[in-house]
């Protein structure tokens, strides 16, 4: 087979196989309703640790709050987009460049979100004392060792 008879059927797989990484079955937490609160509690129980003042929790519920929100916004998209591929897949012949098209249309945003929540955390570690910087930084680079790449 020719290398241009074979790059569709390459693309095909390499698409599939991502989105079944990414996909919403058993196995995918984030998926699932209660995602949401649990990814957030699990921040709640590091932010209680900086015994935030007033000002501070506002900022950090205001953060939250919009989380939550893009959290099931998310969600609902990816199962959109998952039941979109599948459609596909289920073709008689699936049209690569239409799988991909759905993919890297539905992963736009992400970049701006990120963005977006970046600066929010920024905006609210502007706003510690040292001694909370200090616990922050502390966690961060704990984070940071634990996922080295070796």
């Amino acid at each position: 087979m020719s290398f241009v008879k074979i790059l569709p059927i390459v693309a095909v797989v390499a698409v599939v196989g991502f989105m079944s990484l990414q996909g919403c079955r058993h196995r995918a937490p984030f998926c699932k309703a209660d995602f949401a609160d649990k990814a957030l509690a699990r921040i709640d129980a590091r932010i209680e640790k900086l015994n935030l003042n007033e000002a501070q929790r506002q900022k950090y519920d205001e953060i939250k709050a919009s989380a939550k929100r893009d959290f099931a916004s998310f969600t609902e998209k990816r199962k959109k987009v998952h039941e979109e591929i599948g459609a596909e897949l289920n073709e008689r012949t699936p049209d690569a460049r239409k799988i991909a098209r759905i993919a890297l249309t539905a992963h736009k945003e992400r970049p701006q979100k990120f963005e977006e929540y970046v600066t929010k955390l920024v905006e609210l570690y502007e706003m510690l004392d040292d001694g909370q910087k200090a616990q922050v930084v502390d966690e961060m680079r704990k984070h940071h060792d634990r996922m080295q790449c070796r």
